[in-house]
């Protein structure tokens, strides 16, 4: 029973790195599986942290270039894929940021708005899933604009707040870390593109007593995020 590297993607919710010095939830939370794994096998457990391509981080686990997969949206597909732990977060909803003077009235609404997200994200298929139900009832569909790594959900809330961008999909409580920060931005909790979203880490499906091991730890670790 072992692991060191952990794949994740940027985002400055989950992971910052500063003078050599690594924060956030990400980081949080595999210290202290490491710390769990080292006081039962008494050896040292160091986790290597991996940053990866959004799209890329379950064929980057399938063929071993990483041992767990951090906060990873949960999915039927994904779930025959990959074995996830016990959630560290539910009920997650895709909200649509917009400067504070221009909010969002309506899902429709929406489909009057360009949007810039991440290229591959969940929230890229989220608004591609939105556009097909929006062109569905006669509706049209939202302009999608792709941002590409390593831009962060964040750095978008950001740009939306400078006025760089018009509009941004992010999850629901990565708003609510960022609005202090970002005043000049909206996004009305009732209009949700998505919503009941889970994270969770992941590890290979052959990889049973990580699996386990996995599951023990988030089910008795309520870590705050």
């Amino acid at each position: 029973l072992e692991f060191r590297r952990v794949l994740f993607r940027s985002s400055r919710t989950h992971f910052q790195a500063s003078d050599g010095a690594y924060s956030g939830k990400t980081v949080d939370a595999a210290v202290a599986l490491a710390q769990v794994l080292g006081a039962r096998t008494g050896r040292p457990v160091t986790p290597v942290f991996v940053e990866t391509h959004e799209p890329d981080l379950i064929p980057h686990l399938l063929g071993g270039k990483g041992d767990l997969v951090a906060n990873l949206l949960v999915t039927f597909e994904r779930d025959d894929q990959v074995a996830f732990a016990p959630p560290i977060r539910t009920g997650i909803r895709e909200l649509v940021v917009t400067p504070e003077r221009q909010p969002i009235v309506s899902l429709e609404d929406v489909g009057t708005r360009t949007i810039y997200v991440r290229e591959g994200s969940d929230h890229h298929a989220s608004l591609i899933r939105l556009n097909q139900q929006l062109r569905k009832i006669d509706r049209p569909p939202a302009r999608i604009e792709l941002a590409l790594p390593p831009i962060t959900d964040e750095d978008l809330v950001e740009r939306v707040h400078n006025g760089h961008v018009p509009a941004t999909l992010v999850d629901d409580y990565v708003f609510e870390r960022w609005r202090g920060a970002f005043p000049n931005t909206a996004a009305n909790p009732d209009i949700t593109v998505s919503q009941d979203g889970i994270l969770a880490w992941a590890t290979r499906k052959d990889a049973a007593k990580l699996g386990a091991f996995l599951k023990e730890f988030f089910t008795t670790h309520k870590l705050a995020f």
